[in-house]
């Protein structure tokens, strides 16, 4: 009789494993929230690098706001706000375009804030620039954030290069 016992508590102690670590694998691959929103992120903007800006909690929805920046490398870089508020919203974001189709200072009184603005704004409001980018087949541009605005250094294909720095007012003023 004792045998008999022993074998249903070894078992029912197997079983109770096995049960226990599926139940354990398939948790695992359920996803939080972040992850699903910043799937979601890379499925829509799938050659773009992305910036978080917040993510938080509020009740039962995950707040997460980005910056989505795309084309880089090209003379109209491009960066967009994107915030998603999941579940409520589903994964259906808000986007506000911030630069698009080479056009900043979509307001009165222009403020150039990121890179990807003092870039457009180098070429827009200089005409030496405009001259450098557009007399090049790949010209290329760094930019780099100074206490008052950006440098920006455009490379052309020949390795030449010309430098300016660009004013939070959007002044542009040449530097090499």
């Amino acid at each position: 009789m004792n045998m008999r016992m022993l074998f249903w508590t070894l078992f029912i102690i197997f079983i109770t494993i096995v049960f226990f670590s599926s139940v354990n694998n398939e948790l695992r691959f359920i996803k939080s929230p972040e992850e699903i929103i910043l799937d979601d992120v890379k499925s829509k903007f799938p050659d773009s690098r992305y910036e978080v800006i917040t993510s938080q909690k509020e009740g039962l929805d995950t707040i997460i706001q980005l910056y989505v920046i795309s084309r880089e490398e090209t003379i109209c870089p491009e960066r967009i706000f994107v915030k998603y508020v999941y579940p409520r919203n589903h994964l259906t974001p808000e986007i506000k375009e911030i630069t698009t189709g080479c056009r900043i200072c979509k307001e009165v009184n222009c403020t150039i804030t990121f890179p990807e603005e003092a870039v457009i704004a180098s070429y827009l409001y200089s005409p030496v620039v405009a001259d450098f980018v557009m007399s090049s087949k790949k010209p290329r541009a760094t930019s780099s954030r100074v206490e008052e605005g950006f440098i920006i250094e455009w490379i052309n294909e020949k390795g030449k290069n010309i430098r300016v720095h660009v004013e939070p007012n959007a002044k542009v003023t040449l530097l090499s």
